[in-house]
């Protein structure tokens, strides 16, 4: 049986981070031009993990998700994603060889709105609002995930994606206005007063 996007599943999708500030029905064809899929799990089935990692935009619009960070022999249970949750926004514009660590698990019955990674990239650098939206996203994301991953890792949390961000900064730059750049710029430099361990590059 097909899985089918229902016009709820629209709806909640168009008031996601990405669309504040984007007239109603602007938001919808965006989200249309990124070819959105229906992705359906049962209980306990692995949405999404290291090994098995589908890059895009995703959204949960029905059921819930566990997120946990497994790092040795540690399980740590990151956040609750609940309907109108997003994840995979952080990994977007990363190479494809990039490395994740989160495990995302369905609690219950959970339908998850993928949207294309390419086109929903080509959507962010196309609008200076919405890459306004992206970049403010992913400041509220790097301070969130900085005191969890020192709560859990201690020094060595958050590093990588620190090292993505600054190495990427030019070509973010080139991507996004002046302004948004600006705060871009923000972001990596409050991340410099984070100590990085010297072996991070190894």
């Amino acid at each position: 049986m097909q899985n089918k996007i229902t016009d709820e599943y629209l709806s909640i999708a168009a008031k996601i981070f990405l669309f504040d500030g984007i007239p109603g029905n602007e938001r919808l064809k965006n989200i249309y031009e990124c070819s959105p899929c229906l992705r359906m799990f049962k209980s306990g089935e692995l949405i999404s993990s290291p090994n098995e990692y589908i890059r895009g935009l995703q959204i949960i619009v029905s059921g819930k998700a566990i997120v946990t960070a497994e790092f040795e022999e540690n399980s740590t249970i990151l956040r609750m994603l609940a309907k109108g949750d997003v994840f995979g926004a952080a990994a977007l514009f990363c190479s494809e060889d990039t490395d994740y660590v989160s495990y995302i698990r369905a609690k219950g019955k959970t339908s998850v709105l993928l949207l294309d990674a390419d086109k929903v990239e080509r959507m962010i650098t196309g609008s200076s609002k919405i890459a306004e939206n992206y970049i403010k996203f992913l400041s509220e994301e790097y301070a969130t995930s900085t005191k969890k991953n020192f709560r859990c890792y201690g020094r060595h949390g958050g590093t990588k994606a620190f090292l993505y961000t600054s190495r990427n900064a030019a070509r973010l730059g080139r991507l996004f206005n002046n302004s948004v750049y600006s705060a871009a710029r923000q972001i990596i430099e409050s991340r410099q007063s984070v100590c990085i361990p010297s072996s991070a590059d190894s």
